[in-house]
C-alpha cells in the first residue's frame, strides 16, 4: 500500500509540473509555465517564465529536468523561457530544444553580456536624458539618449560590442524621431 502511495505521490508530482500557471523550483530558481500545447505525441510545446536570467548549463539542466518530468515522451519537445514582462507570443528570451538532440541558445542578452553594457561608461560631458537595456531577442542593446550642441542623439551599444549613434528630432509634443 505504501508502495502505491508513493507511486501516486511521483505521478502527481510528475504531472504538477507541467501544469499551465503553476510556479515550481529546479536548483533555487523559480518558473512558472505560460503555456503547454502538444500535437499528439509528435511534438511539445511550452512557454516558461525565469525568475530572472540564468546560465545556459542551468537551461540544459531545466530543460532535461522539464522532458524527463513529463508523463507524455514526444518526438520534438520544444521550450521556451520568457523573462518577467516578456510577452507570450512576442519572442523568447532564450530556447531548448530537442529536435530531437537538445539544442539550447539564449536569444537576448546573457548575464554576462548585460552586465558588460551596464558597465559601459556614461557619458560625462553630455546631458543625459536617459538610459535603458532593451531586451529583445537577437538585439541585446543599451540604449543611451543625450543631448550634445544642440541635438537630440540616440546611441546604441549591441551585446557584440558594437555601436550607433543617431541623430533624434523632436517633433510634436516630445515625440522623438530619428533623422
Amino acid at each position: 500500500m505504501n508502495q502505491m502511495k508513493t507511486i501516486m505521490l511521483a505521478t502527481f508530482l510528475s504531472l504538477a509540473i507541467t501544469i499551465p500557471g503553476l510556479t515550481a523550483n529546479f536548483q533555487g530558481i523559480e518558473y512558472s509555465i505560460i503555456e503547454k500545447s502538444n500535437l499528439g505525441t509528435h511534438k511539445c510545446s511550452i512557454n516558461i517564465r525565469l525568475e530572472n536570467k540564468v546560465t545556459k548549463d542551468f537551461l540544459h539542466k531545466l530543460a532535461k529536468h522539464l522532458k524527463d518530468s513529463e508523463p507524455q515522451k514526444y518526438d520534438r519537445f520544444f521550450i521556451a523561457y520568457l523573462l518577467p514582462g516578456m510577452k507570450p507570443g512576442a519572442g523568447a528570451w532564450a530556447t531548448s530544444h530537442f529536435n530531437p538532440e537538445l539544442e539550447v541558445l539564449i536569444l537576448g542578452t546573457t548575464i554576462e553580456e548585460e552586465k558588460a553594457l551596464r558597465q559601459t561608461p556614461k557619458p560625462l560631458s553630455d546631458g543625459l536624458i536617459g538610459e535603458w537595456l532593451d531586451e529583445s531577442p537577437f538585439i541585446g542593446a543599451k540604449y543611451t539618449l543625450l543631448k550634445r550642441g544642440g541635438k537630440i542623439l540616440m546611441l546604441r551599444k549591441f551585446k557584440d560590442g558594437s555601436g550607433r549613434e543617431i541623430e533624434m528630432v523632436e517633433k510634436k509634443a516630445g515625440q522623438l524621431f530619428s533623422v
